[in-house]
């Protein structure tokens, strides 16, 4: 633990107790490079749209096809109905 980390360690523990500073620990990578920067959300942000997008894109076009496929079946069956009857 570098001197930092256990400053930060031992203020949290005496402020909060030993849990609470365990848990802040665990959650912050003892490497500061590993930390996400603003432009890396910025990246994902956008990626995740851009998945987001395609996937509702997929899916709106699946159910458009569904609902004319259903539709014409309902609209052949009423005209066979209507031959018959």
């Amino acid at each position: 633990m570098t001197l930092h980390r256990l400053h930060l360690y031992e203020r949290a523990r005496s402020t909060w107790g030993a849990e609470a500073a365990d848990t802040l620990m665990n959650a912050i990578p003892s490497d500061p490079s590993s930390l996400a920067t603003k432009d890396d959300l910025r990246v994902l942000s956008a990626e995740l749209r851009a998945e987001i997008h395609r996937a509702s894109t997929s899916t709106i076009r699946t159910v458009v096809f569904a609902m004319v496929a259903s539709n014409a079946t309902l609209v052949g069956l009423v005209l066979a109905a209507v031959r018959l009857g």
